[in-house]
């Protein structure tokens, strides 16, 4: 699709008027030969009766205000009103006259005409009410899309997806993808430029964009190349495709080349027992899960230097993953300043962050990765791997690896805003946030969530224009930037505002990861905070697999500090199959997969109205659609999980006292729910009584508020980012199948073996969950 032909074009007014050509007036002809040469004079003298005419106004000077008054209310009457009343109101009257004294005459043979009159003045009035009811003139529930007090939410769910844009939606896909747009480099600024005035032109006037600095790095000299023991020198052909964001320096030199899989604990214990790791190795390993758990394992086995190798691409084998090797298990953020704004003057040496790597690493292909196993030996004492691989042996292959990328203190990035108002409870919001940046092109990720972040805001403000509709409650678009340097644009936002958002906001949505992958059917998965889950699993259209949260991203900083969350993925983004993370993610992929797929925009339709129709709900149901019930029986399992990780030497009395008065909460919940829907609803078709209207108030304040007041303020031991207690990630993952995302302080420290400050933390949740509970029930008053 050619761009240009301008989505955002301004409307052509031409305000000149157009003058047009005036007929000659017709004059009297005069012979001027007949004419006097000069006018002819008089003498007053002899002519006393001839003088010169005098005004009352002396030349040159102008009327007064009552003057012109005058003059303009003798031209309004002469040339408007007297026509006016002659014309048009006279006749009317005498046409009036006559049709009524005829209608008395025929009245007065029927019955009394004084009576009969009424009658029919009644008649007419109600058919012209009738009419103009039918005509949709007359506001009703269908012309405001309301039921009762409320809006009708299937009236506006039906009328946005008639409204769907998707030649716009390609269009902002394929400028999105015109050009690579790492954060904080040109075509970064290029795209941010593109997002502030898609926002602007969709007439949302709370618009801003939020520059912001932090550490970064970018591509520069990379070289790697390996020996074998018989001095053959194998050159591998890297650039600065060869890149890890947030990758440590390095220059490695003559280092053991030895295959640890994956990377895991268990895995290198094996090449330990081999006697293959020495204390100058590089590890050649496939990407994982969490890169950075396998950056930290190698660290802390003395490990020099990473290899990760990519996955292929169908039968690309030739693609490059740059997947950011950041370290969120100890906080999101600014490097230099963890914790706090980058606002502040406070820094930290890059050596001592613990936010990033301190080995160097690179990504190979696919093939890269063939090439070297094809020169690993697979003789004792080599482990095997699955697949055909083998560790090779201590001394067989020798390597060098340096990476020296350009490295910025303090590099700008920019982070846009924009925000619908709500019209009830105007001191809440939420959310809908996606990154902006990506290591490429990034078409299927992270393009289409941020062309959907725009879709979703014009089809809000569509709604709004069409019904004169507002959200009961704030709605926040966030284009946010940096999420390959620790999503550093999400959380400077957090760090820099967090007292607004901690009393503002009550739900975080982050649809970075939404895509479109025909081969994969219509699946959908959602990680959310348990108070939020009940909302997404209702549909129809997608197989919707809805779970706690298990994933770091730009939604870390608000589940840290207590703000429920919710992750919206396409699983293939999620997993990072390619072409994600790679350079064949582009429009010409994009281009293709439209053209093999049959109801290709259908599903995208479905998608973005999945999207759509669970944010109009989370921003505008009455009560929140928070469960308090799945939040309590969520908690209840992870404690039984907790408890067969723990063993009976913990004593869980305090956690099991916070649980039981949060189970009664749940029953008052519950209570509330049933009874505000019979009095509301049922009862009043949507007419909320002022008494009620104060009530569910005030139980959205106290909803909003569970997960905050279950957080820690001064953080996790030695996380001290991470200050929710309940719901957050443990640094390592959890062996055995337990949870590694609930309980982080108590599973930390049994992971460590420390059984005294695993008690110690229990007791911090059990009594954090006790005080919550009791602030809750302080707040209710009077209840239903």
């Amino acid at each position: 699709m050619t761009r240009g032909q301008g989505r955002y074009q301004g409307v052509s007014q031409n305000e000149d008027d157009e003058i047009l050509d005036r007929p000659a007036e017709v004059g009297i002809i005069l012979d001027e030969a007949a004419l006097p040469a000069n006018p002819p004079e008089y003498d007053t003298e002899e002519h006393p009766d001839i003088l010169p005419m005098e005004l009352d106004i002396e030349q040159g000077e102008s009327l007064g205000p009552v003057g012109r008054f005058q003059r303009f209310k003798t031209r309004l009457e002469d040339n408007f009103i007297y026509p006016m009343k002659n014309n048009v109101v006279d006749p009317l009257v005498q046409v009036y006259q006559i049709a009524s004294a005829k209608v008395d005459l025929y009245l007065s043979k029927l019955g009394n005409p004084l009576i009969l009159r009424r009658f029919v003045y009644i008649l007419f009035m109600s058919v012209i009410v009738y009419t103009v009811v039918l005509s949709g003139l007359m506001p009703n529930g269908k012309t405001t899309a309301t039921i009762g007090m409320f809006s009708d939410k299937n009236q506006l769910i039906n009328y946005a997806r008639r409204s769907i844009d998707y030649a716009k939606l390609e269009e902002d896909l394929e400028y999105l993808s015109s050009m690579p747009h790492l954060a904080g480099t040109k075509g970064d600024y290029a795209i941010t430029n593109y997002i502030k005035e898609s926002f602007k032109n969709n007439g949302l006037k709370l618009m801003k964009e939020v520059p912001f600095q932090g550490y970064m790095n970018f591509p520069n000299e990379v070289e790697f190349s390996v020996t074998t023991s018989d001095d053959v020198t194998h050159d591998f052909s890297v650039s600065t495709d060869n890149f890890n964001p947030l990758s440590s320096n390095g220059d490695i030199k003559n280092a053991n080349i030895v295959y640890a899989n994956y990377g895991a604990s268990e895995e290198l214990q094996s090449l330990k027992d081999a006697g293959l790791l020495s204390d100058n190795t590089i590890l050649i390993m496939k990407y994982g899960r969490l890169p950075s758990e396998q950056i930290l394992i190698a660290e802390q086995n003395g490990i020099k230097g990473v290899i990760f190798i990519s996955k292929p691409f169908g039968n690309d084998g030739d693609v490059i993953q740059k997947l950011s090797v950041a370290i969120p298990q100890y906080g999101s953020g600014d490097a230099l300043s963890p914790g706090w704004s980058t606002l502040l003057p406070k820094k930290i040496d890059l050596d001592k962050s613990q936010l990033v790597p301190h080995i160097p690493s690179i990504p190979i292909s696919h093939n890269q990765g063939l090439k070297l196993r094809s020169i690993l030996s697979k003789n004792s004492p080599s482990v095997e791997f699955e697949e055909g691989w083998f560790s090779g042996n201590k001394d067989d292959l020798k390597g060098s690896l340096r990476v020296a990328n350009t490295e910025k203190s303090l590099h700008p990035s920019w982070n846009v805003l924009g925000k619908i108002e709500g019209k009830e409870q105007d001191d809440k919001a939420i959310i809908i946030a996606a990154n902006h940046d990506s290591a490429c092109r990034g078409t299927l990720h992270p393009n289409f969530g941020t062309a959907s972040l725009m879709a979703l805001l014009q089809l809000f403000q569509q709604i709004k224009f069409k019904y004169d509709w507002k959200p009961l409650r704030n709605i926040y678009f966030i284009s946010y930037d940096g999420s390959q340097y620790g999503h550093v644009g999400a959380t400077e936002l957090m760090e820099t505002e967090t007292n607004q958002l901690k009393s503002e906001v009550y739900a975080f949505v982050d649809i970075s990861q939404l895509s479109i992958d025909p081969k994969a059917g219509r699946t959908l998965d959602v990680q959310a905070t348990p108070l939020l889950q009940q909302l997404f699993e209702d549909t129809k259209e997608f197989d919707v697999k809805v779970r706690d949260i298990q994933q770091y991203g730009g939604w870390t900083p608000y589940l840290a500090n207590g703000i429920p969350a919710v992750v919206l993925s396409s699983p293939f983004v999620q997993n990072q199959t390619p072409p994600i993370s790679t350079c064949s993610d582009d429009f010409q992929h994009w281009t293709e997969v439209v053209k093999e797929s049959e109801g290709f925009w259908e599903l995208v339709a479905d998608t973005l109205m999945y999207t759509y129709e669970k944010m109009l709900k989370l921003v505008d149901l009455p009560l929140l659609p928070f469960n308090v019930r799945d939040h309590v029986q969520n908690m209840e399992l992870l404690f039984e999980d907790l408890q067969k990780q723990g063993g009976d030497s913990l004593d869980y009395a305090s956690l099991q006292q916070g649980l039981k008065a949060w189970k009664k909460i749940s029953d008052e919940w519950n209570v509330w729910v049933h009874t505000w829907n019979s009095i509301v609803i049922l009862e009043d078709e949507g007419v909320e009584p002022s008494l009620v209207s104060v009530h569910r108030w005030t139980w959205n304040k106290k909803l909003m508020n569970i997960m905050k007041r279950q957080c820690n303020p001064t953080g996790l031991p030695h996380r001290d980012f991470y200050k929710n207690v309940v719901f957050g990630p443990t640094i390592w993952t959890q062996a055995d199948g337990h949870d590694s995302w609930s309980f982080p302080g108590v599973r930390d420290a049994l992971t460590a073996g420390n059984v005294i400050e695993a008690q110690r933390q229990i007791n911090t949740v059990g009594n954090l969950l006790i005080r919550s509970a009791q602030s809750f029930m302080d707040e209710t008053g009077s209840s239903f």
